[in-house]
């Protein structure tokens, strides 16, 4: 167990790692759950020569990127495992950078922004706090545009909307309100 942790926290990890549930006084679950608060853990799937029905999705919940039980292991099962595994791991990646790009991009900007669905309901909002809102938030989340803003700004933000899904490009829209 302490070996396995060592190697699959080293800062040069392999590229998945096979962890048998059976290590001596723990399990093969108890070294996912702790090696997974490390950075850099590769993907780990979990082999195990118990046949426990709820075993599989106890190993997914624990972080495992898969389960194989020891009497379906073959040469091509462990080759799929091991593809699927590298590449979930890889698009999970590629994922949380992308989100942290928007994330610092939203927090960068100094307007006011908003998340709208195709059908003009207000998802989600960011502001900096020094554009005042034409509404409190609970008054327009998960409402439609149209409920919400006056005709004047609502019918042309929703062909926006329209436009930007059309196009497959973001759109940016500006209005004015009066605030009282």
């Amino acid at each position: 167990y302490d070996l396995a942790f060592k190697t699959l926290t080293d800062p040069d990890p392999a590229h998945v790692a096979l962890v048998d549930y059976r290590l001596r006084a723990r399990n093969g679950l108890d070294l996912i759950r702790a090696v997974l608060e490390s950075p850099g853990v590769p993907p780990m799937i979990l082999i195990t020569g118990l046949r426990d029905p709820g075993l599989d999705l106890i190993a997914l919940e624990a972080g495992a990127a898969d389960y194989i039980p020891k009497d379906d292991l073959t040469p091509e099962t462990l080759d799929r495992a091991i593809r699927y595994a590298v590449n979930r791991h890889q698009t999970n990646r590629d994922l949380a950078d992308t989100l942290g790009r928007v994330e610092a991009l939203l927090h960068a900007s100094p307007d006011l922004m908003f998340r709208v669905d195709r059908n003009g309901t207000y998802l989600d909002y960011h502001s900096d706090g020094g554009i005042p809102l034409y509404a409190a938030p609970a008054a327009f989340l998960g409402k439609k545009m149209a409920d919400v803003l006056p005709s004047h700004v609502a019918h042309p933000a929703i062909l926006g909307i329209v436009a930007a899904i059309e196009s497959g490009e973001p759109r940016r829209f500006e209005y004015q309100l009066d605030i009282d």
